[in-house]
């Protein structure tokens, strides 16, 4: 296949994209401190069935600061 602008993997909609997830995540980030990890509720808890409710969520909560900056950054960059 040729190179084709249209075919960049750094395409406008692409980071678009990014920056959406980007955006979603933070705010939840935010919302969670605001709130006193309220949202850390709605988290993967081991051994409950409850706690499965979480998986769908799961990739959107973290447990603290370090754990989002540890999730974020590489997510942006290699996205």
């Amino acid at each position: 296949m040729k190179y084709s602008p249209t075919h960049s993997s750094h395409s406008p909609s692409k980071v678009k994209v990014v920056l959406w997830v980007f955006a979603i995540i933070t705010a939840l980030e935010v919302i969670n401190i605001l709130t006193g990890r309220f949202l850390s509720h709605y988290a993967i808890f081991p051994r409950t069935l409850n706690g499965l409710y979480g998986i769908p969520v799961s990739p959107f909560i973290h447990g603290s600061i370090a754990h989002y900056a540890s999730n974020i950054v590489p997510l942006c960059i290699f996205s």
